[in-house]
């Protein structure tokens, strides 16, 4: 998300390279302090999403990894199920400061989490916390 009324989308393939140029393009071109994927985050041979950003970031953001579990785990009716996503989030290395969270593919699951406000509170606030080191 490129500032609170501002979204822009990209749709990638499912490769390494790929997600990781999408989004550093969001950050340096567009400049985006939060960037939300959707999807590659399972436990298919195509889901490196996780993959792919973890080695971009700077500093781990497993608070926030911990409450997209939790969330989902509450309000999912297959309940356990939700800890089959592996989901990452994290500031970026270099700058400008760009927070990065992934998100599961289920477009449910996707609308679900960014319907809460507290999360997308909590999202924003470490956007701008990042944006001020």
């Amino acid at each position: 998300l490129c500032g609170k009324a501002d979204a822009s989308v990209v749709v990638v393939p499912d490769d390494v390279s790929s997600i990781q140029r999408a989004i550093t393009d969001l950050r340096d071109r567009h400049g985006c302090g939060l960037v939300i994927t959707t999807g590659g985050t399972g436990f298919s041979k195509r889901d490196v999403t996780p993959e792919a950003v973890l080695p971009m970031l700077e500093k781990r953001a497993t608070g926030i990894e911990h409450m997209l579990l939790r969330y989902g785990q509450e309000r999912s009716k297959s309940g356990l199920f939700t800890y089959l996503s592996r989901p990452v989030a994290g500031v970026l290395k270099g700058s400008p400061a760009c927070v990065v969270v992934t998100l599961p593919g289920s477009p449910r699951a996707v609308e679900e989490i960014l319907g809460c406000e507290q999360i997308v509170s909590v999202l924003f606030e470490a956007a701008r916390i990042a944006s001020e080191t």
